[in-house]
């Protein structure tokens, strides 16, 4: 799917990349696809609201909650260079990351087609009038989460992400402290899941409502409980930051105990980080799970 989202939208930006202004500044796009608008709120307050295409059919454009990770001034398109009246893009580009992506699949833009602007007419990206994406591209920054919804399906706004909720801004870096912890559309646990993190997994603090955490991941955008999350890097109480298999190769296991299933097997000289150590079992990352190596196949550095 997104191959063919690539292919369709034709996607070439190279004009003028803005770089990350890091916090959102509590700012937040809601855009539905029900009424083709897309509303801005800051701290939970509705700034402005303007209308917009989307795709030709549901499927094209994602739904769920994704940061702007890019801004581009005058973007190409395929051979029709950034800037002139021919080129689809329109003036500006706000590129999402949907699926961990660098923002050059989705994204809100410019468009040389007004007429289309209220009509479903895209292949997946979110059209807007030129002149309304210039001032949407002015206000918002880098990190900005975009929620897409469509009212009348089974994900409504009102029952999946309450943006009224006020979210201040904040800003820092947060730690998972538990196996692994939900991360959320929106700041309830009654909000539909977005993914699961594991422990140890860093998260970027773009605002906060209540009690929970707004935040930025290498994934996307949600929002996660103060409860299974803190401040500061996981306590190092003597251990070494970094532990190297000895053997030729070595099990790395789902828990702390030789009759834990085996999770993979590491070969000789891979490092791995250490966050906490449960008797002779040292608890270590491989790519995006948590594992654990007993002391006796490692050296530590």
């Amino acid at each position: 799917m997104r191959r063919v989202a690539i292919l369709i939208c034709f996607l070439l930006i190279v004009g003028w990349a803005v770089p990350s202004a890091g916090a959102s500044g509590g700012y937040r796009i809601v855009v539905d696809k029900s009424t083709n608008t897309l509303t801005l709120y800051q701290n939970g307050t509705e700034l402005r609201s303007y209308p917009v295409a989307t795709g030709r059919s549901p499927r094209l454009t994602p739904e769920g909650t994704f940061p702007i990770v890019i801004k581009v001034v005058n973007p190409s398109w395929k051979n029709v260079p950034g800037g002139v009246p021919q080129n689809p893009l329109g003036k500006r580009w706000l590129g999402l990351s949907v699926r961990g992506d660098d923002g050059t699949t989705y994204g809100i833009h410019g468009t040389n087609r007004p007429d289309s602007i209220g009509t479903y007419a895209s292949h997946g990206c979110i059209r807007m009038r030129n002149a309304d994406v210039a001032e949407l591209f002015r206000i918002i920054p880098v990190g900005t989460p975009v929620t897409i919804v469509n009212k009348s399906s089974k994900h409504a706004l009102a029952r999946s992400n309450d943006v009224r909720l006020p979210v201040r801004s904040a800003d820092g870096t947060l730690w998972i402290t538990p196996a692994a912890a939900n991360i959320r559309l929106g700041p309830s646990f009654h909000t539909d899941i977005l993914t699961r993190l594991p422990r140890g997994t860093q998260l970027s603090v773009t605002g906060k409502s209540g009690s929970w955490y707004r935040v930025i991941w290498q994934g996307g955008c949600g929002f996660v409980h103060q409860s299974v999350v803190r401040s500061n890097p996981p306590a190092r109480h003597g251990l070494p930051d970094t532990v190297t298999i000895a053997p030729q190769a070595a099990k790395v296991r789902t828990a702390p105990s030789f009759h834990a299933p085996v999770l993979r097997w590491m070969k000789q000289g891979t490092p791995l980080p250490v966050f906490g150590m449960y008797g002779d079992w040292y608890e270590i990352r491989t790519g995006d799970e948590t594992g654990y190596v007993h002391r006796s196949v490692v050296r530590e550095w």
